[in-house]
């Protein structure tokens, strides 16, 4: 089996050679964002083949329907393993289910029980399940989900606010509501409506237990696209409901006006044409996470819109997260916007800066860095016997959001971020040196994104005091300066700066890069930003890189050739020589250069001495 939109090449050391099955793996290089053709190399080098050790993760569990769940893994499956039905076991009783069936990801396993769930809390065991690669999951492997009892009475389970148009909009919306209580109710005298306008049901409509019933804005099922309606309410013209398509809250009221069901379908899942469907009466409508856009259609339908008037909601398989690296969260759009923006997705690294002040949280893996927005960094935070601390490795699930060019998990998304503590200790990444004109210079190609997030360090730099600022201000923006490039650097309302002086003079400074680009595309606008109490480190002389000592032919002079270090910010050099290699610098070397020098080669005559041995100093320039 393979992982879907994953193509199988040939490794790239085995090209040429006779056919071997082990040779082929899938790919791991992404050529599109989304659709069926999302990994692959066409046209290019194939797969470097680098031989798979990790298990797969039993990433979470979930209810699908009356008896059955689905258990997440964070890669693709051995198909054979995934559809054992002994592999799993599930407590309360239900032991191991009757079929255990592989979905189309190759990741998602669905598995159905012989008897039905009650409301309860439910761990599903795992063992034996490998990956293409044969590795075998951790022993024991556990998930839980929770059955929810049933809403007691009446809730609304399917939306159409913005059908196909074929007269007016409204005339052919409609809502249905489900009876999960053990008694039939009569709607005679009970209102339906939204915040403006509301309907009275006139005559007897019995909705009996476990029944649906459809209201429909027009009765005529010639006019109204075919939709089997119970109960047909009077439009916006007549007093009536005209349901927004943006969102809005609908209400049922029984004959004595007592509120008996409420939905605000704002965000909601639905799109022209398309319902918005609760996945399952069991489970609370108040979640849009519990909603779906239909994808059938009903019998009798005349203008192409999808749902299920009147029927058991059909929704498509729950959203499954992708297990992704930061890296790949960190591959963009030429506007610099994540390929992955708002996917639901699954990443794991090491928290590098949680900012109490803005309430951040920044993680980092491989050398790539994503932000935990706000609130999502302290009330989604999986640990609440403590904030989350540097050093802690997390697991962080959610769908991306972009805030003014800055990619992030935030607690606003339809999927909310969670985060999840793994383990605590773990070394923090360094700060990694950026020039200045990495920040600067290429922001028009949106190329800082690479270092979005992370925790930099920009090298050889001074704050420009220009107008005679010397104190660091809230809520005020300053500047580092090397030459012609410029790097904003932000202090906010609670930065512990607030107050101090300026430092003076040549600089590296470190902090976390951050964006606020209101406009695409998002390439512009990047910020230094830090609470931290001493992020300043003086610039420090570098050594030379690849000294060369050369007799010039024919003589007895020596030259010396050295490049400046990376990054150097000193522009001037002291040439020492030692007749011995035991020498200790500097005690025991005698100094060349009466002053220091700019130039990178050096030449000395080596008189009466057989041999020298010489140190190149890089040096502040007087």
């Amino acid at each position: 089996g393979q992982n879907l939109g994953y193509s199988l090449e040939k490794c790239l050391a085995s090209v040429g050679q006779p056919w071997s099955a082990a040779d082929w793996y899938e790919a791991d290089t992404q050529f599109a964002t989304t659709g069926r053709y999302r990994n692959c190399t066409p046209g290019s080098a194939p797969h470097a083949c680098i031989p798979d050790g990790t298990a797969p993760i039993l990433d979470s569990v979930t209810f699908y329907s009356a008896n059955q769940c689905q258990a997440y893994f964070n890669e693709a499956l051995n198909a054979t393993s995934a559809n054992t039905a002994a592999n799993y076991s599930l407590d309360n009783g239900f032991g191991a289910p009757s079929i255990a069936a592989i979905q189309g990801d190759n990741r998602t396993v669905r598995l159905t029980f012989a008897s039905s769930f009650l409301p309860n809390t439910y761990t599903l065991t795992v063992n034996n399940v490998t990956d293409l690669a044969g590795n075998p999951v951790a022993a024991n492997s556990q998930g839980s989900f929770v059955v929810t009892p049933p809403p007691a009475g009446i809730i609304f389970t399917e939306i159409m606010p913005n059908p196909n148009l074929a007269g007016t909009d409204t005339l052919h919306e409609w809502i249905e509501i489900y009876n999960g209580d053990v008694i039939a109710y009569d709607l005679q005298g009970w209102s339906i409506g939204d915040v403006q306008n509301a309907d009275v049901i006139e005559g007897s409509h019995i909705i009996g237990p476990g029944e649906y019933f459809v209201f429909a804005c027009n009765g005529d099922s010639a006019t109204n696209g075919g939709v089997p309606e119970d109960y047909d309410y009077e439009n916006s013209n007549d007093g009536g409901i005209s349901m927004s398509n943006n969102g809005e809250t609908l209400y049922l009221r029984n004959a004595s006006s007592v509120l008996v069901a409420s939905v605000n379908y704002t965000g909601y899942p639905y799109l022209q044409g398309h319902s918005c469907q609760l996945s399952n009466v069991l489970l609370d409508p108040a979640n849009p996470v519990n909603w779906c856009t239909a994808q059938v259609t009903w019998s009798g339908v005349t203008n192409g819109d999808f749902g299920t008037p009147g029927a058991t909601n059909v929704c498509s398989a729950p959203q499954v997260a992708d297990s992704v690296s930061i890296c790949q969260i960190r591959q963009q759009t030429e506007c610099g916007v994540s390929t992955w923006l708002d996917s639901l997705v699954i990443t794991r690294g090491v928290i590098t800066y949680s900012d109490s002040c803005r309430r951040n949280m920044y993680v980092e893996a491989n050398g790539c860095a994503v932000l935990v927005f706000g609130t999502a960094a302290r009330t989604r935070w999986a640990a609440p016997d403590r904030l989350p601390l540097p050093g802690d490795s997390v697991r962080i699930s959610g769908s991306l959001m972009n805030y003014n060019g800055l990619t992030e998990f935030n607690s606003t998304a339809l999927y909310p971020a969670e985060v999840t503590l793994i383990t605590t200790g773990n070394p923090v990444p360094s700060a990694v040196g950026v020039p200045a004109s990495a920040v600067s210079q290429l922001a028009a190609a949106c190329s800082p994104e690479q270092y979005e997030s992370r925790h930099i360090e920009v090298q050889n730099v001074s704050f420009d005091t220009t107008g005679g600022v010397d104190t660091f201000l809230a809520a005020t923006n300053f500047y580092l300066k090397n030459g012609s490039d410029s790097v904003t650097f932000r202090i906010d309302l609670c930065d512990t700066l607030v107050g101090k002086p300026i430092p003076v003079g040549l600089l590296n400074v470190t902090g976390i890069l951050s964006q606020f680009d209101a406009a695409s595309c998002y390439c512009e606008s990047y910020q230094l930003v830090t609470g931290a109490l001493a992020p300043f480190e003086t610039a420090a002389c570098l050594d030379p890189a690849n000294l060369t000592v050369l007799r010039l032919g024919g003589s007895s002079i020596i030259e010396l050739r050295w490049l400046p270090g990376v990054g150097q910010p000193c522009a001037c050099y002291n040439v020492w020589y030692a007749a011995s290699a035991e020498a200790v610098f500097p005690a025991e070397y005698t100094l060349l250069t009466a002053t220091p020098i700019t130039a990178t080669t050096y030449q000395d005559a080596l008189g009466a001495d057989a041999k020298r041995f010489y140190v190149v100093e890089a040096v502040s320039c007087p």
